[in-house]
């Protein structure tokens, strides 16, 4: 390994709590190994004097990223770095000899971010051929088969020719690579520049550093982080009662301990709610929205038959925050569903659908679409208070996903049939600022349409992903609710993280189903993102589910499959857990 030997200030050796190994750290120059291997893989820092920071000022990158799950990080950053072209600086400077030893000594790194171009920018003036050379003289180095994020500089304004010329050639390499990264720092520089304080425009006083590492490794985490397949499907569960049909009812609260017995439950607590009344005599399951309110603290709560111990699944997931999803919940034998939370919350569901003998007069079968359609989007239409949508002809009931956006203030909204007073039920609870989704059965009601209407003026999106009818179509099989697809573990063959932009094919039900209701969960995105679930081979142009950086946020599909296999899609890269509830096949 190549080390500087000259240098105008002293060196000093740190060993941080973080894992750090040969470190030296001084004004000019810093460079150590921290982490131990991390599920995400392997990182190379070459940086200059900008980098210097991000390895001097903790936390630090490397802390960010091994924080993230990333390791061992190798860091480097020296005043003056340069990449390498022209020949003739020292080679204490430069990326490409440094890289060579590295490599020649079996440090290979998954992927590298590379910091380096301020100096190599006054060289380079506005010749972007030249810009181009010095930048792949560093890719070339790091060879093939490896992913490079680069960051684009930022330079005093006098020399801003020099940064926009740099950062020009970055763009071309990112849209001819798919390999490679660039990361707009200049942006986000400036965006926030009482953060980002500098007296020359291109270095930063120590807070700044530390928040360019947090945002740098967020960032880079949501470019190359990556799932891969390390294993196999999930053994999938077998059915617990023969194939059902649905009968349609009007949506009705069954429970809001706010204000019925037992009151708050306590954390671990079960509340037995009982819906013979509001059901038809022969069911066996409902589709119900269930809803955590006011938790005392980050949990969830899980639905299922009383008599029977909740399984190792989850209905609804809140980070201290009122939250909602749909689920089909199978009852006990004296009509009774439970509902176990691990947190201290309140709880209300209502029921929207009943599952009972495919035999049972009344009763309805799936039609999945493929792909799900829009009935409405009003951030095109123009908010109205009602909405009346008509669904195709002949629907006894729908399967609907919908997202509610821009409210103005706290509060939800109710899918209902049309032609009657708005029940006192929910479908999707929100705040200022949120974007939440819910997934609903609603039956048709006057004119074969649903309605929808909120207590807050918000802009809605109604995605149909299937209608109900007698006669043809799929009967509802159900299943011990199963855990098919987790990325923190490897359960479902995926692993260590669901990718920006990336598509899971998961097995969910067998080959001949034709739909799958299941509760589809991201965990802790690194940015604000949304969810599709679809059969694979569609193209789908909704979404399922809406989730802020950092929470955790699940929600119910009904969707069709293509060969009991659904492909899943994040926007950002995340954590995301699939559990089966039961599918829809041909039944006689």
């Amino acid at each position: 390994m190549r080390w500087l030997i000259v240098m105008v200030v002293a060196l000093s050796s740190v060993i941080s709590a973080g894992g750090r190994v040969d470190a030296t750290v001084s004004t000019h120059f810093v460079e150590f190994d921290q982490g131990p291997p991390g599920p995400l893989g392997s990182v190379t820092f070459l940086g200059d004097s900008v980098g210097i920071g991000a390895g001097r000022w903790a936390p630090t990158l490397p802390d960010q990223l091994v924080a993230r799950g990333w390791g061992p990080v190798r860091f480097h950053a020296v005043d003056g770095g340069r990449t390498g072209y022209p020949p003739g600086w020292p080679d204490y400077f430069n990326a490409v000899p440094l890289i060579d030893d590295w490599q020649a000594e079996g440090w290979d790194s998954d992927t590298w971010i590379v910091n380096l171009g301020t100096n190599d920018a006054g060289y380079c003036g506005a010749d972007v051929a030249c810009a181009r050379a010095a930048i792949m003289k560093v890719v070339d180095a790091i060879g093939p088969g490896h992913r490079i994020w680069w960051v684009k500089i930022t330079k005093f304004p006098l020399q801003r020719f020099q940064q926009d010329t740099w950062n020009a050639a970055l763009d071309q390499i990112d849209v001819e690579r798919s390999d490679f990264w660039s990361w707009d720092w200049p942006s986000e520089m400036q965006s926030r520049p009482d953060v980002y304080a500098s007296y020359d425009n291109t270095h930063l006083y120590p807070d700044g550093y530390r928040e360019r590492s947090r945002v740098m490794a967020d960032a880079f985490t949501r470019d190359l982080a990556v799932g891969r397949r390390t294993g196999g499907d999930a053994a999938l569960p077998s059915p617990t009662a023969t194939p059902m049909g649905v009968v349609p009812i009007d949506p009705v609260r069954a429970i809001d301990t706010r204000t019925d017995p037992p009151g708050r439950v306590a954390a671990g607590g079960t509340v037995a709610v009982d819906v013979g009344g509001r059901v038809p005599r022969a069911t066996t399951a409902v589709a119900a929205n269930v809803a955590m309110v006011d938790p005392a603290g980050p949990g969830f709560v899980t639905a299922h038959a009383c008599g029977t111990p909740p399984p190792a699944t989850a209905t609804v997931n809140a980070l201290g925050r009122t939250r909602a999803a749909g689920a089909i919940v199978p009852l006990g034998s004296n009509g009774t569903l439970c509902v176990t939370s691990s947190v201290a919350t309140d709880l209300v569901v209502d029921v929207q659908a009943a599952f009972v003998p495919i035999a049972t007069p009344g009763a309805t079968r799936l039609t999945p679409l493929t792909p799900p359609s829009r009935l409405v989007d009003t951030r095109v239409t123009g908010r109205a208070p009602l909405l009346t949508l008509p669904l195709p002809s002949g629907a006894a009931m729908a399967t609907v996903n919908i997202t509610v956006t821009n409210a103005t203030a706290p509060g939800f909204v109710t899918a209902f049939p049309c032609g009657g007073d708005p029940p006192l039920v929910s479908n999707v609870n929100v705040g200022p600022g949120d974007t939440n989704a819910g997934a609903a059965f609603v039956r048709a009601g006057a004119g074969g349409a649903i309605c929808v209407t909120g207590s807050v003026d918000a802009d809605v999106v109604v995605d149909l992903t299937g209608t109900m009818r007698a006669g043809a179509g799929l009967a509802y099989v159900p299943v011990a609710p199963t855990r098919v697809l987790d990325t923190r573990d490897g359960t479902g063959g995926w692993s260590p993280i669901h990718g920006s932009g990336q598509t899971l094919d998961i097995g969910v039900a067998p080959a001949g189903a034709g739909a799958v209701s299941a509760t589809l969960a991201s965990v802790q995105p690194v940015g604000a993102s949304f969810m599709t679930a679809a059969p694979c081979g569609a193209a789908a142009t909704t979404s399922n589910l809406n989730v802020a950086a950092g929470d955790v946020v699940a929600n119910a599909v009904t969707v069709a499959v293509s060969g009991g296999r659904l492909c899943v899609t994040s926007l950002a890269a995340t954590h995301t857990v699939v559990d089966v509830n039961g599918w829809w096949i041909a039944a006689a």
